[in-house]
This record gives structure tokens, C-alpha cells and sequence, in this order.
């Protein structure tokens, strides 16, 4: 058993490393810019990377041989294709390598509902990029209120009919070539659509016992370090896409990294609480029982780790307030993948190829390397 003056320095000691000035029981950043959001999230991700290392190492050439080098790619003949990523399959496990790699902000295991799926460059044979999608957050006030969603049973019905997407990008070479907004635009498509529909029609909510419309109404997402220029004035030609709601508080958990989370999980477990985790408990369960040992060893707003996200809307609908609002029947746009792709291409990517030539450096084998050199020396 870890006692809490043990633990309150392993927490203190990990929220230093990771940039976080600690007075007393005040958590706070000391600057608010994305050089600074993107260095305290490093600490976390690299706890993750380290601990699946085994992994990594074990299917990097499964994930080297689905990389293309940038010199190799010819811009006109890149054709996206929407793969819907299936548990056991070999896009389940680049999923992983990837968001275990590539991101900043640390990959979280998702509960309750979820889909994956990987974008694939048909021509070249490899990812352009991944969505991830899982259960939305119940209660979240700009989204709410930008709907005007009540609380209640009426909140729960419209909120399950949507989706919150934890991962929206773009992979390396095709990042250089403006492709997470690609990405982005794929959250209104038809494809995505008509898989949620498929594969939640019939089912009914864990607390309730009712069934939902097995209808995709919008998705939800956030940018990494406040606004996000890949959202921002997102549109299929002169469709808005994307909408902007607001800011998140700046509460969450990566922060918490794996290895002090299970000493909080120990320290939990000893006082007898319950720490179960998974489907069931709710999306926000980790969070909560986060702020149940901060709480205890006497942090002010323990869960509050300072940064601030953009809050974005993304609909294929053209009369969503009206649904929601006024029981009007849902009118898509009924977007497919091609015909995001096609505006994506020549609306960003052929102009970007021309400008920008940095994409043609970009050499798959060094960039693992690279990247695996960097997870084996960095101290933990």
C-alpha cells in the first residue's frame, strides 16, 4: 500500500517533468502556447509507447511495408479508400502502431461504442490516415447548448445518436500534403454513415434499455492545442462542414500517466472503492476516479490539466437544429468518399504540391528509426 505522502510526491514529481508548476495544491501551466501543450502531453505518450514497445518492435516492418516514401508518391493518382477497421484484422493492429507513434496527445483505450477505420491509399499501397470514433461525452455544454439539448432522458437520446472522434489525421508523407483535411471531411460522409447505422440498427442503450435510431445525426472532436487549423473553414464547396462550439475546460486525464494512474488504482483498491473500469461504467470513468484520489491528497481541481481544446461539430445533415428541435425528419447531404476526395484533391492538394515540396523528403525507414530511437532512450 502506497501511503499518500509516497504517492502526492510521485504526483508531483511526474506533473514537473511534464512542465506543470506545483504550489501547495495548485496545478498550473506556466505558459498557454502549443509548444508548451505539445511538451506536457510528451511525457505520457512516451510512457504509453515505451510500455506497448514490444509491440511496436514487433510489427514495425507490418507497418514499414504499408509506408510510402515521399518521393515515390504521384499526386493525381492517390485514391482514398475507407476501411472499416475489424478486431483481429492486420488494420487493427497499424491502427495501434500508429496512434501509439504518431500522435501527441496520448492514445486512450475507448469504451462503449466505437469504430475505426483506416484511410488507404489504394494506388500506392499505403495509409493516408485514421478516424477514431467512440461514445460521445453525455454532458458538454457548448455542444449542448449550440444544439439546445436538454437535460435529461431528452439529452440521452439525441447524444447517442452521435459519435465523438478521439483520432482525425493525417499519417506521414500525406500530412505534408494537407490530407488531415481530407480526413476531416470524411466524419460527413455517406460511408461512414451508413457503417453506424449497420452496425448499432437494433440495439438498445445499456441503462436505459431503449432502442435508438440507428442513425448517425453529427460527430464531435476537438483540436489538440485549441483551434484547430485543419477544422477551421472546413467545406465541400461552398458546404460549411465543420462548426466551432467553443472550449473545452481543460479537464481530462493524460496528464495522469499509466504507471501513476495504477498506484492510484492500488491506493483505491486498499480503501475498499470500487475500480472497476470498462463497458458500462461510462467514458468519463477514468476521470472520476482520478479526481477521487486527487481529491483526497488534497489538489485543487486535480483533473484540470490546462489546456483548453477547440470544440468542433461536424453534420451531414442540412436541417440538424430542426431535427433535434423541431422533430423534423433528418435531410442529408449524402456525401460520398469520392466525392470528398475529388474536391480534396484539387481544392488543396494539387495547389499544395506545387508550393510545397517538403512531402518528396520525407523517407519511411528513417522516420521509424528515428522514432523508435526516440522512444528507447527517453527516461521514464
Amino acid at each position: 500500500m502506497i501511503s499518500d505522502l509516497a504517492l502526492k510526491r510521485k504526483i508531483n514529481s511526474c506533473l514537473r517533468r511534464q512542465g506543470y508548476s506545483v504550489v501547495g495544491s495548485n496545478i498550473s501551466l506556466p505558459e498557454e502556447n502549443k509548444e508548451t501543450y505539445r511538451l506536457t502531453q510528451e511525457y505520457s505518450r512516451f510512457v504509453k509507447a515505451k510500455k506497448a514497445l514490444n509491440f511496436l518492435q514487433t510489427n514495425r516492418d507490418l507497418a514499414l511495408n504499408y509506408i510510402v516514401d515521399g518521393k515515390d508518391i504521384e499526386i493525381e493518382k492517390i485514391q482514398p479508400q475507407l476501411i472499416e477497421v475489424e478486431s483481429g484484422s492486420r488494420w487493427e493492429i497499424l491502427f495501434r502502431w500508429w496512434c501509439l507513434t504518431w500522435w501527441s496527445i496520448p492514445y486512450e483505450r475507448s469504451f462503449g461504442r466505437q469504430m475505426r477505420f483506416v484511410i488507404f491509399d489504394k494506388y500506392h499501397k499505403s495509409i493516408i490516415g485514421l478516424i477514431g470514433l467512440h461514445s460521445p461525452i453525455l454532458a458538454w455544454g457548448p455542444r449542448d447548448q449550440y444544439l439546445s439539448i436538454k437535460t435529461g432522458p431528452e439529452r440521452e437520446w439525441w447524444v447517442n445518436q452521435s459519435l465523438n472522434a478521439q483520432r482525425v489525421g493525417a499519417l506521414p508523407p500525406y500530412n505534408d500534403l494537407l490530407a488531415g483535411k481530407l480526413i476531416a471531411s470524411f466524419l460527413v460522409s455517406r460511408e461512414i454513415r451508413n457503417s453506424f447505422s449497420k452496425k448499432y440498427r437494433g440495439q438498445k442503450t445499456l441503462m436505459q434499455k431503449r432502442i435508438l435510431p440507428s442513425q448517425l445525426l453529427f460527430i464531435t472532436t476537438t483540436g489538440a492545442f485549441g483551434k484547430s487549423p485543419i477544422y477551421e473553414r472546413l467545406s465541400y464547396q461552398k458546404q460549411k462542414l465543420s462548426f466551432f462550439l467553443g472550449y473545452t475546460k481543460g479537464s481530462g486525464s493524460f496528464h495522469i500517466p499509466d504507471n501513476i494512474y495504477s498506484d492510484m488504482l492500488d491506493y483505491l483498491s486498499y480503501q475498499k472503492i470500487d475500480t472497476a473500469r470498462g463497458y458500462g461504467t461510462g467514458p468519463s470513468r477514468k476521470m472520476k476516479l482520478i479526481r477521487a484520489v486527487m481529491d483526497n491528497l488534497g489538489y485543487t481541481e486535480g483533473t484540470n490539466h490546462g489546456i483548453k481544446r477547440g470544440l468542433y461539430l461536424f453534420t451531414a445533415l442540412k436541417n440538424l437544429h430542426n431535427v433535434i428541435n423541431c422533430g423534423e425528419n433528418p435531410e442529408y447531404t449524402d456525401l460520398s468518399i469520392n466525392d470528398l476526395s475529388d474536391f480534396w484533391k484539387s481544392r488543396w492538394i494539387l495547389p499544395r504540391a506545387k508550393s510545397r515540396q517538403s512531402y518528396r523528403n520525407f523517407i519511411a525507414k528513417e522516420y521509424i528509426d528515428k522514432e523508435f530511437k526516440a522512444i528507447e532512450n527517453y527516461g521514464i
